[in-house]
């Protein structure tokens, strides 16, 4: 069996920041989850709506090492639990926004970073909202 460090409140942020700034002016903890809305399409699907369209929300994941030996497996690990979070909430999330159960993988070289050492992957998940209002 293999164990992950739990994630909290100080390892889940909604933020859009680089490793290198999040790591120059706050005092990073590792790993953690990322979380930010990349993009968003109008594309009025949905006739007589304000938005509707597939809105892209990146987990930009990020774990740390003093040595980078390990690191893709924990990276690994860390995007497997987040595949299987998004594989149980298929479905409608709110009124406006379903999540139909897509998402992307990218994983990134090992830098410098963190603990001497960062891997990082980005999740993009795909959901389709809409604005009646």
């Amino acid at each position: 069996m293999v164990f992950l460090r739990p994630l909290d409140r100080e390892t889940v942020l909604i933020e859009h920041v680089a490793a290198k700034i999040a790591d120059e002016n706050s005092a990073s903890v590792y790993p953690v989850l990322y979380l930010y809305c990349a993009r968003m399409d109008n594309v009025l699907t949905r006739k007589f709506t304000k938005f509707s369209g597939p809105i892209r929300v990146l987990v930009d994941v990020r774990v740390s090492g003093e040595d980078f030996a390990g690191l893709d497996s924990q990276l690994a690990r860390y995007v497997e639990a987040v595949g299987a979070v998004l594989g149980e909430h298929q479905g409608k999330w709110t009124g406006n926004i379903t999540f139909a159960g897509a998402y992307k993988v990218k994983f990134k070289a090992a830098e410098l970073g963190g603990r001497n050492f960062i891997q990082r992957a980005e999740i993009e998940v795909e959901l389709l909202g809409h604005d009646d209002g």
